[in-house]
């Protein structure tokens, strides 16, 4: 019997190991890597099957994680209430509004920045660990490395500008600003409503906060909600409480937040958008994200969300792009496949 026992945990943990196995994958598919398809390596996976599979995978498994998504949620959240009224050993108030707020390119196909890491052996252990309480708290998408079978009926597109990725979240009478890898930004005051955090990009000086998703809104948890439903709450949150003109900053600079649009995939909607340049921030486009309509909110990187530079539209959607965006692709290629060669993929 007890041997019985035995093989049978023994199964479960073989089994385990092998879904993990398929999960862990997605590091080949990181943005903070060059892409797989216009890399000058070849990964020793099959792409196509593997991505494709852990979207079948997650969607399935997904419906049992909507409780742990939101206890994770309540945990991050109470984490901001405890600290926001202390100050950040790093923080000057006097230094602490969006205009703060450099392009570092988190999203752009850049690598991940030393800063973070550099600096973590100048903080206490106590701010080191809350710091990394906060990190990787954004949903990260993957490179698109092939078109998932649902493309054209369960996917949406999202133009995404050059700029910072950070969490936004509203306690209190202050409005906090956290980057992916866990730094805190901006100490702000906004209209924002209390118990709110939004996923959002800061371009340029940081005026303008452009929203990509939301996690939370007066209390309410979205993370749970497919990715249209939030889409569609966020826009209509937001124009009802006219946040999205502008917002009124404690040093009377206004600071305004933008929903950035997502749009149904098809490839005459793509080609309309990149042509008629049907985005709302006046920089350039970094990138277009993909989401599966159906996906919920989940920290990390996940297959439900791709991501492609513009040059890479034409070889992998048949878009055209403006000449912008293509004189600049041999650059940015060396530029991946040295870091590729540091880093012992090639």
């Amino acid at each position: 019997m007890a041997n019985e026992s035995q093989a049978a945990a023994a199964a479960e943990s073989l089994s385990d190991l092998l879904a993990a196995s398929v999960l862990d994958t997605k590091s080949t598919y990181s943005i903070y890597r060059p892409h797989p398809r216009f890399a000058m390596y070849k990964a020793n996976i099959t792409m196509e099957a593997c991505q494709e599979k852990r979207r079948r995978l997650l969607l399935q498994n997904q419906r049992n994680k909507r409780f742990q998504l939101i206890s994770q949620l309540r945990k991050l959240y109470e984490q901001v209430d405890r600290s926001s009224g202390g100050r950040d050993s790093r923080m000057d108030d006097s230094e602490s509004n969006l205009s703060d707020l450099q392009c570092d390119g988190m999203e752009e196909g850049q690598f991940e920045p030393m800063e973070d890491m550099c600096e973590s052996g100048t903080t206490s252990k106590g701010h080191y660990q809350k710091r990394s309480f906060f990190s990787n708290r954004l949903m990260m998408g993957e490179w698109l490395v092939e078109l998932p079978t649902d493309f054209n009926s369960n996917w949406l597109f999202m133009p995404y500008p050059e700029g910072r990725r950070c969490l936004i979240v509203a306690n209190q009478k202050w409005t906090l600003s956290y980057s992916r890898t866990g730094r805190r930004l901006a100490k702000f005051k906004s209209g924002l409503p209390e118990e709110t955090m939004l996923d959002c990009v800061s371009c340029g000086v940081g005026d303008t906060l452009y929203v990509l998703d939301v996690l939370m809104w007066k209390g309410q948890t979205l993370v749970d909600y497919d990715c249209e439903f939030r889409s569609f709450w966020i826009s209509g949150r937001l124009e009802d409480s006219n946040l999205d003109r502008s917002l009124k900053n404690h040093d009377n600079r206004r600071k305004r937040l933008v929903v950035l649009p997502k749009y149904k995939y098809s490839q005459s909607m793509l080609q309309n958008v990149i042509s008629s340049r049907l985005w709302p921030f006046p920089g350039r486009l970094d990138g277009l994200l993909f989401y599966h309509r159906s996906c919920l909110y989940e920290s990390g990187e996940t297959p439900l969300v791709g991501w492609l530079k513009p040059f890479m539209l034409n070889d992998m959607l048949g878009v055209m792009v403006p000449p912008e965006y293509t004189n600049a692709d041999e650059v940015l290629l060396q530029d991946f496949n040295e870091a590729a060669r540091k880093k012992g993929v090639t």
